[in-house]
This record gives C-alpha cells, structure tokens and sequence, in this order.
C-alpha cells in the first residue's frame, strides 16, 4: 500500500473533504481527488460514496482509518527518532582505547558526552593496541584511540593532538627546582622506558640523551599510565604524555615539562573506506579534539 496514498486518505478522513484536505497538505484538490481513486483501486474496496459534490465514508473506509491512526503513529515516531540520529542525540557509541588513555582528555569527553546525549549508548573497552587492530578489522568496535598510530593495510588513522612530554620526578629530585627538563639532565638517572620495538619506545629513545638510549633501564613498561603509576610508586623519573601528566599524584612526584621536538600524537583509527557514524564523528572531533584543546 503506498504510504502517500495512506496519507492523502488520512486528511480525508479528518477533514472531510477534499478541498480542505488538499489546503492541509498543501496539494490541488483534483490531485486528493485522484491519488483517493488510486487507493480505491489499490486495495480494491469503495471508501467514499460520492453524494452531491460529498464525501461519505463507508464501514470499510471507517475501519482502515481506525487501522491506519497505528501505522502513522509508528510513523511519527520513526521520523522523530530520525531526527535525533541527524542531531546526535540518540544511538550507540562504540569504541575502544588504550590503556594509556585511562586519564587526560578521554574521559573528560566521555563525561561531557554523556552529560549532553544522555540518550546515547556507551560501549567502551581498553585492550591491547594489538587488540584494538584485531576489533577494528573484525568490526567488533567502530574506532579506536591510541597514543601512537596503529599498522594494518585495512585500517586508517588521523592525528587528533600532539601530546607534548613531560618529565615525572620524585618531590625530592634536584630538578624540581626547574622550570622545565633538559634531556641532558636525565643523564646517569633511574629512568623508566619502554620497548625499543614500540612506537612509543623509539619517540621517547629519541627524545632522551645518547647517553642514555642504550643503557639499561630501571624498569620497562608498556603504557604511559603503568609509567607514571610506576614513577609514583619507586621514586624513578619517567617521561609521558600531557594527558597521561594530568593524572599525576602531587603528594608523590612533580611533573616539570620536557625540553624536546618530540612529541606522541594521538590518533583515531577505523576502517579504510568506510564512513564513520554521526555520533562517532561527533565525538571525535566536538569531544575529544575539544577537551584536548583545554588541557
């Protein structure tokens, strides 16, 4: 049954004329007059007696209209929940992060969103980047965020921020005194590292004094966050992120900027080709570009 043809039938039915019919949804009379005949000879049923220039509608038009008023409610609806898809305000976000990003601008974002579009499902996950490839591609989850972009041939990444370092010391360290540190201050220092294989490994081997590359580290982890918890908890100097440095216990260690060109970017990634959903590029950019921006 064609929708358009309901739909003239409808204002029919209400108004009780074609004249007035046509005037509420803004068409010519004749054409109420023939999309009605069209409906007739659709549904094969006579809906209207046609007495002296009158409409008079029969049992049967009586009781598709009573069936009619659940169809163009279900309709309403419909078109107000499309609505709120065009403004964001209602669906599901999926999307993972890593481990790294437990603190700083994406849980600031994820606190504004939820405040904003409360309507909006959340499904978030903190796996390995490894993991967060293997979703990606598998469809699993919409996007991932990561310090450092992510390698596969069927995925794509975009540069957010660039997350400057900054250097985490113990409150008793002599360098708490400055302003900022200089990579040639870490020399001969109890410092944390990362793997040398990893992204985040050869940015920061990169920013650290020669001296320093090659020599063999207090500790290695994997994460910027297990770095600074890891600082926080034996008094080792480590060097992460801005976001990361937010999160840093006062009462533990002093966080001083670090005097470097390099820097760890933080990247969104999904799949190559295909186009991301209103809401995820919603909060891409308006939330976690946006609460980046502050910090």
């Amino acid at each position: 049954m064609n929708v358009r043809y309901l739909e003239i039938f409808n204002a029919v039915m209400q108004t009780g004329s074609t004249l007035a019919a046509a005037e509420l949804l803004r068409i010519s009379q004749p054409a109420v007059s023939n999309q009605l005949r069209q409906l007739e000879s659709q549904v094969g049923l006579q809906l209207f007696d046609r007495r002296k220039r009158r409409l008079v509608p029969t049992e049967e038009a009586q009781l598709l209209y009573e069936r009619s008023q659940n169809i163009f409610s279900q309709l309403q609806h419909l078109d107000a929940f499309s609505e709120q898809l065009r403004r964001r305000d209602t669906g599901r976000l999926n999307f993972v992060c890593s481990p790294s990003m437990t603190s700083g601008c994406v849980p600031r974002a994820i606190h504004r969103f939820h405040e904003d579009k409360p309507k909006v499902t959340l499904k978030i996950d903190m796996p390995s980047n490894e993991r967060i490839v293997s979703m990606i591609v598998g469809e699993m989850t919409e996007f991932g965020l990561t310090i450092t972009p992510l390698e596969h041939p069927s995925i794509q990444s975009r540069v957010l921020a660039k997350l400057p370092l900054f250097c985490v010391m113990p409150n008793n360290d002599a360098m708490t005194a400055q302003t900022s540190v200089r990579p040639s201050d870490l020399v001969g220092c109890k410092l944390i590292s990362y793997p040398r294989h990893s992204e985040v490994g050869r940015i920061v081997g990169a920013a650290l004094p020669e001296a320093e590359r090659n020599a063999a580290p207090f500790a290695e982890v994997r994460y910027t966050s297990m770095a600074l918890r890891m600082a926080e908890a034996t008094g080792a100097i480590a060097l992460v992120d801005a976001d990361t440095a937010l999160s840093a216990n006062p009462a533990l260690v002093t966080v001083r900027p670090f005097e470097t060109d390099q820097f760890l970017p933080l990247v969104a990634t999904h799949l190559k080709d295909r186009k991301l959903s209103l809401i995820a590029e919603s909060f891409i950019e308006d939330y976690v570009r946006a609460a980046h921006a502050e910090t």
